[in-house]
């Protein structure tokens, strides 16, 4: 039942999306970086309980927010661009292309470990 009502429901039109917060865009760049970043190194890994806990935080934010479920799914901005301006500033604050060999990348995380940044609280050094 659900289904159909949202297959009947009338697309919002532009001007009726709601803004994307920018915490949400800081949220998703930050722990998809981090995935990113863990994957292609061997010596980080993604700390489970920080991006738990950052997500829940950003969760019930949103909630308070009055970003339910469906606003997020289809009635807020596309925050594909916001995003994706977020990484490139990461890339080249970091001196990095896409396809990166892995002490590139391990390098940036291990960085942003270092400093303490809010994408570094996200990742932690692992042994080989």
């Amino acid at each position: 039942m659900g289904l159909i009502v949202l297959c009947l429901a009338t697309p919002l039109r532009a001007d009726d999306l709601r803004p994307v917060p920018d915490y949400f865009v800081d949220t998703v760049f930050l722990t998809s970086t981090a995935q990113t970043i863990a994957r292609a190194c061997s010596t980080l890994s993604l700390d489970p309980a920080a991006t738990t806990r950052l997500t829940e935080t950003v969760l019930a934010r949103l909630e308070a927010d009055g970003y339910t479920s469906d606003v997020i799914a289809t009635g807020m901005d596309d925050p594909g661009p916001a995003i994706a301006a977020l990484q490139e500033a990461f890339l080249a604050k970091h001196d990095l292309a896409d396809g990166a060999p892995e002490p590139q990348v391990c390098a940036a995380g291990r960085a942003e470990i270092a400093g303490d940044t809010p994408l570094g609280h996200l990742m932690l050094e692992v042994a080989e």
